[in-house]
C-alpha cells in the first residue's frame, strides 16, 4: 500500500500554514488600506463641501458686515440681496461655525435652520485681514482604529486647508 507518512503529512501542513498565514496578513493590509483610502476620500469631499459652500457666501457678503467670534471658530456675515435699491438691502445674519461636539460645520440663516454643510471637520478658524477672509480648516476620522486626516500628517504635523476670500462687495 502506497501512502504518506506523518512526517510529510505534518510537513505539507506546516508549508501550507505559512502559506495561508501569509495570504491572509496580505488580505489585511489590502483591507487596512482599502478602509484607509475611502477615509480620506469621504474626507476630502466633506472639506471640499464646507469650504466650497463657505467661500461662496462669504465672497458675497461686505467687510462692515463680517463679525467673526468665539476664538476664530464662528463668521456671522450679511450678503446684499438687492443691489439695487438705495440703500443696499441686506440678508438677515448668515453664520457658520464649528459644532465641536458633533465635528461639523453649521450654516444658521437669522440664528435657525441649521444646516450641517460638512462633517468630521476637525479644526475650524476665520481671520480677516482687510477685504479678504481667510478660512482655515481640516478633517479627522477613525477606521479600523485609525486616525486619518485630510490634509495628511506630515511628520507627524497637522496640516491645513487654507482659502483666501476676496469679498467682491468692497
Amino acid at each position: 500500500m502506497k501512502g504518506f507518512t506523518l512526517v510529510e503529512i505534518l510537513i505539507v501542513i506546516a508549508v501550507l500554514s505559512i502559506v495561508m498565514a501569509g495570504l491572509f496578513s496580505l488580505l489585511n493590509i489590502a483591507d487596512l488600506s482599502w478602509y484607509t483610502d475611502m477615509g480620506i476620500v469621504d474626507l476630502q469631499q466633506q472639506a471640499r463641501r464646507a469650504m466650497d459652500g463657505m467661500v461662496r457666501e462669504i465672497r458675497q457678503s461686505k467687510y462692515t458686515t463680517i463679525n467673526i467670534s468665539d476664538g476664530g471658530q464662528r463668521i456671522d456675515f450679511k450678503i446684499p440681496i438687492d443691489l439695487t435699491s438705495s440703500p443696499v438691502t441686506y440678508s438677515d445674519n448668515i453664520t457658520y461655525h464649528l459644532d465641536s461636539t458633533n465635528h461639523a460645520v453649521v450654516r444658521s440663516y437669522a440664528g435657525t435652520n441649521n444646516i450641517t454643510i460638512g462633517s468630521d471637520i476637525n479644526y475650524l478658524n476665520f481671520s480677516s485681514s482687510g477685504n479678504i477672509v481667510n478660512i482655515v480648516l481640516n478633517t479627522k476620522k477613525i477606521t479600523h482604529q485609525r486616525e486619518i486626516y485630510f490634509p495628511s500628517k506630515i511628520a507627524g504635523v497637522e496640516q491645513f486647508l487654507v482659502e483666501k476670500v476676496r469679498l467682491r462687495n468692497e
